[in-house]
């Protein structure tokens, strides 16, 4: 009986373990953004920044965006890029998974 009762107990523990380790978080390692960089006249359409959290199986996904000149283009928390006028930016992507950092370079001509 106590023999049964060790074994149930270490079955039970192995699968505790187990369960605890199939949890724990996978961390971002990069971002992949589509475009890096991008010259676009005055009057275009909005335009989207596409960014790609890698590894696609990471726990934390979320990234936010800022523009390092809205005086040239503003963006907003999904991506979308719109033109305010002419001059260059730097489109900052940061993980928030240990804020890790990717740009994308855009200029904006009259």
């Amino acid at each position: 009986m106590k023999r049964n009762l060790f074994n149930f107990i270490t079955v039970a523990l192995l699968l505790i373990v187990a369960a605890v380790a199939c949890g724990k978080d996978v961390s971002v390692k990069s971002v992949s953004l589509d475009p890096t960089s991008k010259t676009v006249y005055i009057d275009e359409d909005p335009f989207l920044i596409r960014a790609t959290v890698l590894p696609g199986d990471a726990t934390n996904k979320e990234v936010s965006c800022k523009s390092s000149n809205e005086d040239v283009v503003k963006v907003d928390v999904r991506g979308w890029v719109t033109i305010k006028g002419a001059g260059e930016a730097k489109i900052t992507v940061t993980t928030e998974d240990k804020g890790k950092k990717f740009e994308c370079k855009v200029k904006v001509v009259k």
